[in-house]
Parts: C-alpha cells; structure tokens; sequence
C-alpha cells in the first residue's frame, strides 16, 4: 500500500479535507511523495511545495483513494470527478485548488502563491470599501459611506484583501458582523459548531468570474489563522449568481427565511460548508 502523509483513514481523506468525496491523494513534485492535501504537505515537509509543469503532466502523481490506482495529472483533470479505474467520484471542489498543485503552463517551476492577501481592517481599506455601490439588482449590498459603516467595518470581524494590483479588492467578515437578524428568529444560528461569515468584492470585479477563487483563498485564510472547518453564510435567495459560486466551491443549500434589511423583507437562504457535514 503507498503510504500517503497526513490521511485519517484508507481512502487518503486528511484532517483538513475529509468529505465523502475527499479520496485523492497528490505526490508533490518536489519530494515525491503522496500527501493527503497542500497542508498535509506544509506541516509535514518541512520545505516548501512546487508545482508540477505540464510537460510532466504524464507523471503519475494522483492516487484514488477507492481503488488505490494511481493516475497520471493529465488523466485525472479530465476524468471528469470519477476514477477511471473503479468510477468512484472524486469532490469537484477540489479544482478551486489545482493552482496549488498544477502549473499553467509548459516548463513552469515556481513557487505556490495565493492570489489575495488577507489583513486586519485598518481605517484606509474600510474608508474605500464604505463607498462601494453595486448595480442594480445587487444595490442591497451598497455601502453608505456613513459613521456607522465604518465603525462596523472596524470592528474586529473584517479583514480585507489585496491583490498585487490592487490594495483593497474585497473583504471578508466573520462572526456576528456575517449575521442577520431573521436569522436569530427561524434558528439558524443555534448550531454554534458553525463560524459565519460573508464576503464581498469590489463591485467592478463581480460578475467576472473571480468569486470562485476568492471565496476559496477566504476560507482557507480562515482555516489556517483560526482552524475553523465549518462555515455557514446567508445570501439572499433571488441571489442566484452567488448561490452557484457557493456550491461550487462546497457549500450547500439550506432553509429559507425572512429578515428585515433596510427596512425591506428579505428573503434568504442559509447555505454551510462543513469538512464532516455536521449541517
């Protein structure tokens, strides 16, 4: 059997990834050895990770955790989420990290990455995401540019994110800041093995396809600085762009149900992203 570092069980899942669907292991090019997940590899190899170029997409460096057989990179990127060899499905979320583990093109070796740096709230960022306004139908997520906005966005739960090219692009919250007050109302927050959080990007980034990686660099900034495994949001149910960028990064519907925001009835829908579906 190939020894695979930081998994939990037979089928390669590791404590920071242990869904159903969670059975593949990568071997690190720099190495070669298997390792349940990027940070299986960060506590355990003591160096730092390399991607694999793909003119060595041909290696085989994914193991299947249902069958044991080891796939080539290029198989398993086009395998669809299921094991050539004995069809067992593998998790779709796991492509929001393949930049961790994959280069982007022929003969690359560089280091990993992530694309968003993640900061404590300090005044300069909150002063410029209080005058965020977004199109309609998203104006409900406008800010005010008012005293207490700011005085919220300072409040400790914020963190904002910057990019190489722009110095505050979007921001995540957690706690009671990601709250709303139905929410308390229909029960949703009774289940304190759940962080909640909610997220934002600058507007003129929304709708470009960059909520899939940044939903997914925040929760592993969430992770990794406060070991929160368990994540649960509201978005407003007509929200449907959001919702789908959700899902495919793991979280999963919820109930529905009312609250009041800016003096408006609101529908919303809870949706949870948790690594043993504790929902």
């Amino acid at each position: 059997m190939i020894h695979v570092v930081g998994a939990i069980d037979g089928q390669t899942r590791c404590r920071h990834y242990h869904q159903d669907r969670d059975v593949i292991a990568i071997k690190f090019k720099c190495c070669n050895k298997y390792y349940g997940c990027y940070y299986c590899h960060e506590e355990a190899a003591g160096h730092d990770a390399m991607v694999w170029p793909t003119d060595e997409w041909h290696t085989h460096a994914i193991l299947c955790g249902g069958c044991g057989a080891e796939l080539t990179i290029e198989e398993y990127l086009h395998c669809d989420y299921n094991c050539p060899s004995c069809g067992i499905s593998f998790n779709p979320g796991c492509s929001n990290h393949n930049h961790l583990y994959f280069a982007s093109y022929p003969g690359e070796r560089k280091l990993i990455m992530p694309k968003y740096q993640f900061h404590a709230m300090n005044e300069e960022a909150a002063a410029a995401i209080s005058t965020w306004i977004y199109p309609t139908p998203y104006t409900m997520y406008s800010m005010d540019d008012s005293e207490d906005t700011l005085e919220e966005l300072m409040n400790g739960e914020y963190f904002y994110a910057e990019t190489a090219d722009n110095p505050c692009i979007g921001f995540v919250c957690m706690g009671g800041s990601a709250r709303v007050p139905g929410g308390y109302v229909s029960g949703i927050y009774d289940n304190e093995a759940y962080i909640d959080i909610g997220l934002g990007l600058e507007p003129t980034r929304t709708g470009q396809g960059n909520g899939t990686e940044f939903v997914t660099e925040s929760l592993e900034f969430i992770r990794r600085t406060y070991g929160h495994t368990n994540f649960r949001l509201v978005v407003a149910s007509w929200n449907e762009r959001a919702m789908k960028v959700y899902q495919q990064v793991g979280f999963i519907k919820g109930k529905e149900f009312a609250s009041s925001v800016r003096g408006q009835e609101i529908n919303f829908t809870v949706m949870h992203y948790s690594s043993s579906f504790l929902i």
